[in-house]
């Protein structure tokens, strides 16, 4: 579990959310949370840091750096994703 607290409150954190394939950056600067998918190399916007997928992400994701974050990940159920890796 991740302290939601901790995270916000720092410049940047990132979570990976591998149930999802997805992964989070937090950015205090401008106070907005984004997402990246696995096998996608930029990220698709900004995300809901309400929303129940990002709570679901807080409860059993992980937190990861930025190099892991910038690397992405590979897609086990979209492959046809990891070739923008």
């Amino acid at each position: 579990m991740i302290d939601a607290n901790a995270c916000f409150e720092s410049d940047e954190a990132f979570i990976d959310y591998d149930f999802e394939e997805l992964m989070y950056r937090w950015s205090k600067g401008d106070k907005k949370l984004y997402m990246k998918f696995y096998g996608e190399r930029h990220e698709q916007g900004e995300a809901n840091p309400k929303g129940k997928i990002f709570t679901d992400a807080l409860l059993y994701g992980v937190q990861i750096s930025r190099e892991e974050y910038d690397r992405g990940r590979q897609s086990i159920y979209h492959p046809e994703r990891n070739a923008n890796l």
